[in-house]
């Protein structure tokens, strides 16, 4: 009788437990659907500053039918521009799918939106549980940090498709790095999985965006170092020493691609300039609590927002009664605001060290403040579920202002009608594409305004605008009539040519090894 009553109580335990995570999860869900549905309802994907380029880089791999595109020949003016090489592009292939079975690629794209939101939803959840966070508390960290300033700007005014899905599982980071250097703040059954789990978590990131992957890297490598100095320890040395290796093994795929598309080729690399948000602009963006569309100036628009500006005030009034792990973190949040800011000597570093502009906008380092601020939230404040609500409530009207703000500037933007040509260029982040029109984001010539110049030997940089033109040229530079095909990681040009010399053809030459083929015979090439 004992046993079966155990039993019973085992079962309604694992009843309500089931059915709370299904109510959570169905949370996550119209939180998600909130942000995503006003632009849905209108038809049209309205430009954020790197849409083509991540637009362009998805439907390469669908018209590839699945082959990994080391070059493309189907997107960004058909001439095998390499990218792949350096952006990766291994987590493109879930939405490549949703693309390819979704007949209508606008909701193709916001099936995208609505489902990396719930994503990182549920994984800033889980990442907040396993900090030993009482359940409410998750969801308040979970709805501030997903719905936060600077992921709806990374969202809708930029489409900065690589920093989305890093930020998924950018939260799993924090229990994952305690669980080596202070194991007793997370749940024992993190340790357990805590390796493969660190690893698996930064290959994602990996395989979604280099700078996030670098400043991930960074962060750890002090935190383990510092960790090692104050308790040395040869056996943690290996074992951290074995997990760089695993993770490097996991990752080589990218790196060895990279750096042999790299080394030696004279890339130039992307544009060089550092953007430089003043403080009392950022603290101005995040009390507006607003977002536009991609065709301002993003030091006018990038915030935190207001959720987590509020938090961050709460928290340095409350200094006293933090622990010593809500300190940290808040120090850590104050030390990647200053590093988004005028307040760091970026002005100096600009002037002396001119490698420092590869991070292009300071404000990248923006995504930390706020996981740090609203984990730390998470930790001090413990909120009944009535205040979750409140709290929910606020986070949706937000959405739904925003939101409609976004619409209006949308709509306002032009549609493209027709194919992209050299002389024919959509104003840079300042378009629409409905159903019909879409296909004009990524076929047609993509010049070198928003991308497809930053990863360019410097002498294809110099002509690229010719070169995306696609026109072949004879030796004594006459234009040929062709027909061309493009195939995965192949070009077809069919042309009749009525004079012995070469042809050029219209290819950026990379480091890949390449084979020209003549009515089946191959022939010499010139990069």
């Amino acid at each position: 009788m004992i046993i079966k009553e155990r039993h019973y109580i085992l079962r309604e335990m694992d009843y309500k437990s089931f059915l709370y995570k299904c109510l959570v999860f169905l949370f996550f869900i119209c939180m998600a659907l909130i942000c995503v549905i006003i632009p849905w309802h209108t038809g049209y994907i309205f430009s954020g500053s790197d849409l083509r380029f991540h637009v362009s880089r998805i439907m390469e791999i669908v018209k590839s039918n699945y082959h990994y595109p080391l070059l493309n020949f189907f997107t960004f003016s058909h001439v095998g521009y390499n990218v792949n090489s350096f952006y990766p592009l291994l987590t493109l292939y879930p939405i490549a799918f949703l693309f390819k079975i979704i007949s209508n690629p606008i909701d193709a794209f916001y099936c995208t939106q609505f489902l990396l939101l719930t994503a990182t939803e549920i994984c800033s959840y889980y990442s907040a549980r396993l900090l030993k966070i009482q359940k409410s508390s998750s969801i308040m960290f979970s709805m501030v940090y997903t719905f936060s300033g600077y992921i709806a700007f990374v969202y809708w005014f930029a489409f900065e498709l690589g920093e989305m899905l890093s930020f998924v599982v950018l939260p799993l980071l924090i229990p994952l790095t305690l669980s080596f250097i202070r194991p007793s703040y997370v749940n024992d059954s993190l340790c357990q999985y805590r390796e493969p789990l660190l690893v698996i978590v930064l290959t994602w990131i990996t395989f979604s965006h280099l700078l996030t992957t670098l400043i991930c890297l960074a962060f750890l490598s002090i935190c383990f170092l510092c960790d090692l100095i104050i308790k040395p320890s040869f056996k943690k040395l290996l074992y951290d020493i074995r997990i760089v290796l695993i993770y490097l093994l996991a990752t080589s795929f990218y790196w060895i691609n990279f750096f042999k598309a790299y080394l030696g080729q004279n890339i130039t690399g992307p544009e060089k300039y550092l953007n430089i948000i003043n403080t009392i602009q950022l603290i101005e963006n995040s009390l507006n609590n607003s977002i536009s569309t991609g065709n301002f100036d993003p030091i006018k628009v990038v915030s935190i927002g207001i959720i987590p500006f509020v938090f961050l005030i709460y928290i340095m009034a409350n200094y006293s009664k933090l622990n010593n792990l809500e300190k940290c973190f808040l120090w850590l949040a104050l030390g990647f605001l200053i590093l988004s800011t005028n307040l760091f000597c970026w002005a100096y570093l600009k002037e002396h060290f001119l490698n420092v502009t590869i991070i292009q906008f300071t404000f990248r380092f923006l995504i930390f403040v706020v996981l740090f601020i609203t984990i730390d939230m998470s930790l001090l404040a413990k909120p009944r579920i009535f205040e979750v609500l409140l709290l929910a409530f606020v986070i949706g009207a937000f959405n739904i202002n925003q939101m409609s703000s976004f619409r209006a500037e949308g709509m306002r933007q032009q549609a493209i009608t027709k194919k992209p040509s050299n002389h024919h260029q959509p104003d840079y982040a300042n378009f629409k594409v409905n159903k019909v029109n879409f296909p004009n984001i990524y076929s047609g010539v993509y010049n070198s305004k928003g991308g497809p110049k930053d990863y360019l030997t410097s002498n294809q940089s110099e002509h690229f605008d010719s070169i995306a033109d696609n026109v072949i040229y004879t030796t004594n530079h006459q234009r040929i009539k062709y027909k061309m095909t493009p195939k995965s990681n192949q070009v077809n040009y069919e042309f009749i040519k009525k004079e012995n010399g070469y042809v050029d053809l219209p290819v950026l030459m990379s480091a890949s090894k390449y084979k020209v083929y003549d009515n089946g015979h191959i022939v010499n090439n010139i990069k």
